[in-house]
């Protein structure tokens, strides 16, 4: 998905960035979810100080069931 859209992130720390991201949406698409649904979804629920339990839990497959 992103072979030619890494050339536009400026250094390999953007490219990483760039890569966990198409590897979330990608993943909404594995599990059946929209991808800009899920997004939406976590983004209205992540916030400072999380633990790790609970940003795992926003994990496409972890949603799949609150997103069908």
């Amino acid at each position: 998905m992103g072979r030619k859209n890494y050339l536009f992130s400026k250094n390999d720390r953007g490219a990483e960035d760039n890569a966990l991201f198409y590897t979330l949406l990608e993943s909404c698409s594995i599990v059946g979810i929209n991808p800009l649904r899920w997004l939406t979804h976590a983004l209205e629920r992540i916030r400072p100080g999380m633990d790790e339990n609970q940003i795992v839990a926003l994990l496409p497959y972890n949603c799949k069931t609150e997103l069908r």
